[in-house]
């Protein structure tokens, strides 16, 4: 008959699961086949071999002890691929088997011959091998006596097929004739339990769940138990209670124990055991080898041993209510055991439930009996607290009518105080020293004083309502409302005085006028605003230029006075010192070269004295005008302090007015000097360049990060600095650049040189 093992290995292990022969002692039948090739074929090793999904299993072995090894590496596998009888001559020069590790290693098969083990409907379940340790080939003979030894073997396991059948069909029918008598022996045992049940007068006897406990121990062939009512404790976690167990105290004092707790039930309350499993999974344990289940708990020193365990939770209406559970069964439990016990399990169910709303009824009656005896106290209580509420309530409203006068007294005092404040706070904010403006966040004006009428011009009607931007000029009413917004909102969460800048005002006739402003919030009972005190400032501006010019004319005339009259002294210094060095040197005199050289000396001080006359010199526009003179500015600086200063100008200036020259000159000198005097600068850099709507002055350099608010002496140069940038309608910028150098910008404005051009035109 043609294998169908290839096609269909399902089919194959189905038919070796029907022999029952795996894993099954040895057999004579079968050892004297082995015995028989081993012979026949003159090999060492003779095996009967099964194949089952994983390994090769061996049934009957001559000359191997192993009694399997993986399937993966077996020749049989290979064997029951093919139609008839494998045999290898040297497994060394077969590429299949030369890396094998029972090739390479124990038991070193060189030799190996094989014939299928086929059942009668085509599967090869195995076969019947000889191997040796040396390369070999059999005879024709010994292969025809190993293809009949493998049919008589598979005869033989037919054969023990059969027998095995008969068996097992006969087990079964004893079986189910013993399952009947079991039953019905059940059923009458159930009657009887209902029957007293029903009869007894005390339904919490307990006679009920003895005679239960027995039955349960009788039906389950277990030799001691217990059944137990499921309760829960303060955290909700369950605990048993028994209501019957079998004694099994193994000293006095487990003796004593049992028969002190026994009527009134004993507690189990570690779940951390075999029955707290079923307790708080719900679910049947069964546990034949107690000793290494992971879910015992252990016995307790003395504890008659258990070999076998049964748990079986009660439900009622998916209710965990009880508990059964028994030990020691002669071959373990099983769960069709827990079906044939079926109806003693639902009779308990049943018991326990009737138990318990028993039990409940007697403790809702205990109850109630309770209840009326503390409502009749408690009637008598609350007569006598509603009289002493009465009581309190008389003296609450007495306190209260008490409270109400002093609090009258005391809004009206409140109120007078408030009047008096709001008076002073309209006589402060009125006769204020600055005009003063209350707007909310948006910048909508809410009050403002009698200066504010007279700095600006406008009467309160007119300006109560409209938004700041009023009282500024033109193009800064035009600007950014979503910035003065924010600038409002950042001053309203500040404290007084922390937020100022300065502005120019727009007064009614159209004037513009600078001032300063302080912002602070202030609560009201609209909410809280912003208060601005303005200033004008134009007198104090006047001061700065005024103080801007005499600081150019006093430089101009320190120049002139250095260069004409203590250059020209020096200069005299200097002929005599070299008429005194000649007359010295005619005499021989040593004193002569001393002489010389204080004429060099004399001669490097004038050089000094006219280098910084030119620095404090203006520029002079006739001699090339701004660039020029910020060219020589550098090269002076070089010579006087021992810097580099590099100057770069765009080659295309627009043109400049003499004032503009001589400012932004005077705001490089400025900054060079503090950068020298200051920064301990060692190299500075002057740029003018030009964008489309500014000339950007840069004066940097590389010494310490200047930063004027930190630095009190800068104090006088820095205002100077701003003044002169103000004058000309230009912005001055300190900062340090990604290097760390600090940067001196002053931005001017293109249009300023446009309108200064037009107005000389």
């Amino acid at each position: 008959m043609k294998s169908t093992t290839s096609l269909n290995e399902p089919g194959r292990l189905a038919a070796l699961e029907r022999y029952a022969v795996l894993d099954t002692p040895a057999e004579v039948d079968f050892d004297d086949f082995t015995q028989l090739a081993s012979q026949i074929c003159q090999t060492p090793i003779a095996l009967i071999s099964l194949l089952d999904e994983r390994r090769q299993w061996f049934k009957s072995k001559v000359g191997l002890e192993v009694a399997e090894t993986p399937r993966n590496v077996s020749f049989c596998q290979h064997t029951i691929q093919g139609p008839g009888l494998l045999e290898i001559p040297d497994a060394l020069q077969d590429e299949r088997f030369r890396d094998n590790p029972l090739v390479t290693g124990e038991p070193r098969i060189r030799f190996y011959a094989g014939a299928l083990l086929t059942t009668p409907d085509g599967y090869n379940l195995g076969t019947l091998c000889v191997i040796d340790r040396t390369p070999r080939e059999l005879t024709t003979e010994q292969r025809d006596g190993l293809n009949r030894l493998a049919r008589q073997v598979m005869a033989q396991l037919e054969l023990r097929r059969s027998r095995e059948g008969f068996r097992q069909e006969l087990a079964a029918r004893l079986a189910a004739e013993g399952r009947l008598r079991r039953a019905s022996d059940l059923l009458s045992a159930v009657g009887q339990l209902q029957a007293g049940y029903i009869s007894k007068v005390k339904i919490d006897s307990t006679e009920t769940f003895d005679a239960l406990l027995k039955l349960i121990l009788c039906f389950t062939d277990s030799e001691y138990g217990f059944a137990a009512e499921v309760l829960r404790d303060g955290q909700g976690q369950p605990y048993l209670k028994t209501h019957a167990i079998t004694n099994i105290a193994w000293n006095e004092e487990m003796r004593a124990f049992y028969e002190k707790n026994k009527a009134a039930g004993l507690e189990f309350r570690n779940l951390k055991t075999l029955f707290g499993a079923a307790l708080t999974t719900g679910e049947t344990v069964i546990a034949n080898v107690p000793d290494t289940d992971p879910r015992r708990g252990g016995l307790p020193p003395g504890h008659p041993p258990m070999k076998s365990f049964l748990g079986v939770p009660i439900k009622y209406g998916g209710e965990l209510i009880a508990m059964v559970g028994v030990s020691n069964r002669p071959g373990g439990y099983d769960e069709k055991l827990v079906e044939e016990i079926e109806p003693l399990l639902s009779t308990y169910s049943t018991i326990i439930r009737g138990f318990q709303l028993a039990k409940q009824q007697r403790a809702d009656q205990q109850r109630i009996l309770a209840l009326n005896g503390d409502l009749e106290a408690r009637a008598g209580e609350l007569a006598k607290a509603q009289q002493e509420k009465d009581r309190a309530e008389r003296e609450r409203l007495e306190a209260l009518q008490e409270h109400s006068v002093g609090l009258e007294r005391r809004v009206s005092e409140r109120t007078v105080e408030l009047e008096r404040t709001r008076r002073q706070f309209q006589d402060l904010f009125e006769f204020a020293p600055d005009a003063l403006v209350m707007m909310d966040e948006s910048g909508r004006i809410k009050m403002i004083n009698r200066l504010a009428e007279q700095m600006f011009g406008w009467t309160r009607a007119e300006l109560v309502g409209q938004t700041v931007e009023i009282l500024m000029p033109g193009p800064l009413r035009a600007g950014d409302l979503t910035k003065r917004n924010r600038f409002l909102k950042v001053a309203k969460a500040r404290p007084m005085g922390s937020s100022k800048t300065n502005l120019l005002g727009r007064r009614k006739d159209g004037t513009e006028f600078p001032i300063e402003i302080s912002y602070s919030p202030v609560q009201t009972a609209e909410g809280t605003l912003v208060a601005a005190a303005m200033r004008d400032i134009s007198e104090r501006k006047q001061l700065e230029q005024e103080l801007a010019r005499l600081s150019s004319h006093e430089q101009e005339r320190l120049a002139h006075e250095l260069h004409d009259h203590f250059g020209g002294y020096l200069a005299g210094i200097a002929f005599r010192f070299k008429a005194l060095s000649e007359t010295l040197e005619r005499r021989a005199i040593p004193e002569a070269v001393t002489a010389q050289q204080l004429v060099l000396q004399v001669n490097a001080g004038i050089d000094q004295v006219r280098n910084f006359a030119r620095l404090l010199a203006p520029v002079n526009l006739a001699a090339g005008g701004l660039a020029a003179g910020l060219s020589q500015l550098g090269k002076e600086l070089e010579t006087v302090f021992n810097i580099v200063c590099l100057v770069t100008v765009a080659p295309e200036l627009p043109p400049l007015t003499q004032e503009q020259s001589v400012q932004l000159y005077r705001i490089a000198q400025e900054a060079t000097r503090n950068a020298v005097q200051h920064g301990k600068a060692r190299q500075i850099t002057i740029s003018i360049r030009c964008d489309p709507e500014s000339l950007i002055q840069t004066v940097a350099n590389d010494g310490q990060t200047w930063i004027p608010a930190l630095d009190s002496s800068l104090g006088l140069g820095l205002r100077i600095m701003r003044h002169r940038a103000d004058t000309l309608g230009a912005t001055l910028t300190l900062k340090s650049n990604p290097s760390g150098h600090t940067e001196a910008i002053c931005r001017l404005p293109l249009a300023t040189t446009t309108r200064t051009k037009k107005s000389r035109a």
